[in-house]
C-alpha cells in the first residue's frame, strides 16, 4: 500500500471552547459536537461523577454547566496553567488532575467526535497554541497529546494558524502586513504578520493571559444583575464574595449574561428571564426577569476593549509600523463578534477589518490547512505486508503554487526479490499525463510531476512493472495501483514547534 496520507485534521485547542477542522480537498471544515447539539465547538471545560464508586468524566456543555453548580468537581481554562505542576482537585472522585491530563480529557472528545462521524480513528494531529507559550507550556501540550493517544503531533502557533487560514484563499493583492486580533474567551493575542507571495512571518505578537470575554461576562453579572437582584429581592448578601451560598443563581446568571452578550451582537436590547430563580419572603421560587441593552454592554465593554487596542499598538510599535502601514485588520475569537468592538477598531486603526472566515473556528481551520501539507509517519510494524509484495514511501508538498510538484520515492521490494529490471510510473487519472516508466535501478529516487488542474484536486495512480511488462501488486495486493490525491493551492512557510 502506497502510504502517502497527509494529516488533515487541526485543532484549536483554546482556553474556554475548542474546535476541530479537517482539510478536504481545498476546503476546511469544521466536525461538529453531536452530544453539545452539534456546536462547531466544544466548551474546554472537564467535570468528574462518581456514582457509588463508577467514575464518569464529562466534557464539554454539561461540564461547563457544572462550574459553579459544583466548583470542586468541574474545572475550565486549565490552559492557563499549563506547565505547572499544581493539580486541580475534584472532591467526589477524590483524584488529582494536572493541567495537561484535563487538556488530554478535551482532545479525546474531539477525537470521539471525528470517530463517532467520519468514522476515521486518528492517530496523528495539529494542535495550535499562544505565540508567547514558552517552553514548559509547549512540553505540557505535548504531554496532552500523547496522554490522548496521538502518536504523532505538530504544535503550530495559533495567528500563524489564523492567518494561513485566510492566505489560503488569498491573492498577491493581500500582500503586505496584516494584524491578527485574537480576544478569545479566556485570553487575548495580537500578532503582526508579513507576508509577501506565498510566505508569511509573524513579525511581533503581544498576550494577556488574563484578558478574555469571561471578564466581560462576570461584569455583566457584578454590575448590572446583581444590583437588579438586590433591589427586586431585597438580598443583602447576593454577591460573588458569598458564592457558596448562592451557587446556583450565579451560575445561572454566569450563562445568561454570556447569551446576553453575544445576542446583543444583533439586538439592541435582550430580555434575561430565569425561571425558578430565587426564593420569595413566601419561599416560593420566582423567576428574574431583565432587560439588558447594547448600552449598559457597551459601557462594560469600553475598558476591556482600550486594553485590547493598548497591546495592538504595543505590537505596531515592536514591529517598527504604524496603522497605516497595516493591508487588513484579521478578526478572531467569539468575542469580535460584538458590534462596538468592531467598531472600536476601525475607529482606532482606520483599517479594513476581515471576518469572512467564522471568528470561533478560525484557527482549528488553518491548523487543518498545514495539517494537510505534512505527511504522516508510519512504522514498519503498522503496515501489514503480504508476501510478494511491494511496498512504496513517497515525500512531496501536497499544496504548491507551481504546476510541477516534486516528488521523492522509496520502493521496498518483497523478501527475495530486487528492483533489477522494474519500472515505476505516476499518472494523472484525470488527465492521462504520465511520468513515462522510471527505471528502479535503486530503491530511492526523484520525480517532478505536472498537476494540470489548478485549484483542483490532481489524482495520481502509480505502477509498478517488471522488465516483462507484469503488473507488480503493492501493499495491499487490491487494488494493484493505488490513487492518491494531491491538492494544488498554495504552499506556506511552517511554524511547527
Amino acid at each position: 500500500m502506497v502510504r502517502t496520507n497527509t494529516i488533515d485534521y487541526g485543532i484549536d485547542l483554546g482556553t474556554s471552547t475548542s474546535s476541530i477542522a479537517k482539510l478536504e480537498g481545498n476546503y476546511t471544515s469544521v466536525v461538529p459536537n453531536l452530544k453539545d447539539n452539534s456546536m462547531n465547538y466544544t466548551p474546554s471545560a472537564v467535570y468528574i461523577q462518581n456514582k457509588k464508586g463508577k467514575e464518569t468524566i464529562n466534557v464539554g456543555l454539561k461540564a461547563k454547566n457544572m462550574l459553579l453548580i459544583k466548583p470542586n468537581d468541574a474545572y475550565s481554562e486549565f490552559k492557563l496553567t499549563m506547565g505547572e505542576k499544581k493539580p486541580y482537585h475534584f472532591k467526589q472522585a477524590d483524584k488529582d488532575m494536572l493541567p495537561e491530563e484535563l487538556s488530554a480529557e478535551v482532545l479525546k472528545s474531539l477525537k470521539g467526535d471525528v470517530s463517532n462521524i467520519k468514522g476515521e480513528n486518528l492517530s496523528s494531529i495539529v494542535i495550535t497554541v499562544p505565540a508567547d507559550f514558552n517552553q514548559n507550556k509547549i512540553q505540557a501540550t505535548k504531554r496532552a497529546a500523547d496522554l490522548a493517544g496521538f502518536k504523532e503531533f505538530h504544535l503550530l502557533k495559533e495567528p500563524y494558524a489564523a492567518a494561513l487560514a485566510y492566505a489560503y484563499e488569498s491573492t498577491e493583492e493581500d500582500d503586505g502586513f496584516w494584524m491578527i486580533y485574537d480576544l478569545g474567551g479566556g485570553t487575548f493575542d495580537v500578532a503582526i504578520v508579513k507576508k509577501i507571495d506565498d510566505e508569511f512571518d509573524i513579525i511581533a505578537n503581544v498576550g494577556d493571559e488574563s484578558l478574555g470575554g469571561k471578564l466581560i461576562d462576570w461584569d455583566i453579572v457584578d454590575k448590572i444583575f446583581v444590583p437588579a437582584v438586590v433591589e427586586e429581592f431585597s438580598v443583602t448578601d447576593f454577591s460573588r464574595k458569598n458564592i457558596d451560598k448562592y451557587n446556583r443563581e450565579f451560575a445561572m446568571l454566569k450563562s445568561h449574561a454570556e447569551e446576553a452578550k453575544v445576542n446583543l451582537s444583533n439586538e439592541r436590547e435582550y430580555n434575561v428571564l430565569i425561571d425558578r430563580f430565587m426564593e420569595d419572603e413566601d419561599g416560593d421560587l420566582v423567576e428574574f426577569d431583565y432587560d439588558i441593552t447594547r448600552m449598559q454592554l457597551e459601557k462594560i465593554m469600553e475598558p476591556y476593549i482600550r486594553t485590547t487596542i493598548n497591546s495592538c499598538n504595543d505590537a505596531l510599535n515592536k514591529a517598527g509600523l504604524a496603522p497605516n502601514d497595516i493591508k487588513k485588520l484579521i478578526l478572531v475569537g467569539g468575542s469580535t463578534l460584538s458590534p462596538v468592538i468592531r467598531e472600536s477598531l476601525e475607529k482606532e486603526f482606520h483599517v479594513p477589518l476581515d471576518f469572512s472566515i467564522d471568528p470561533i473556528t478560525v484557527v482549528a481551520r488553518g491548523a487543518a490547512i498545514a495539517a494537510g501539507n505534512i505527511q504522516k509517519s508510519y512504522d514498519d510494524e503498522e503496515i501489514e505486508i503480504q508476501s510478494g509484495e511491494y511496498f512504496i514511501q513517497l515525500e512531496y508538498e501536497t499544496m504548491g503554487s507551481d504546476d510541477e510538484f516534486f516528488v521523492i520515492y522509496n520502493v521496498k521490494p518483497p523478501e527475495g526479490k530486487t528492483l533489477d529490471g522494474c519500472y515505476i510510473e505516476f499518472r494523472n487519472t484525470k488527465s492521462g499525463y504520465s511520468s513515462g516508466k522510471i527505471p528502479l535501478n535503486e530503491s530511492n529516487g526523484e520525480v517532478d510531476l505536472l498537476a494540470e488542474f489548478e485549484n483542483e484536486d490532481n489524482y495520481f495512480a502509480i505502477e509498478l512493472t517488471n522488465s516483462d511488462g507484469e503488473i507488480l501488486k503493492i501493499a495491499p495486493s487490491s487494488p494493484e495501483t493505488y490513487e492518491k490525491v494531491v491538492p494544488l493551492t498554495r504552499t506556506f512557510q511552517s511554524t511547527l514547534l
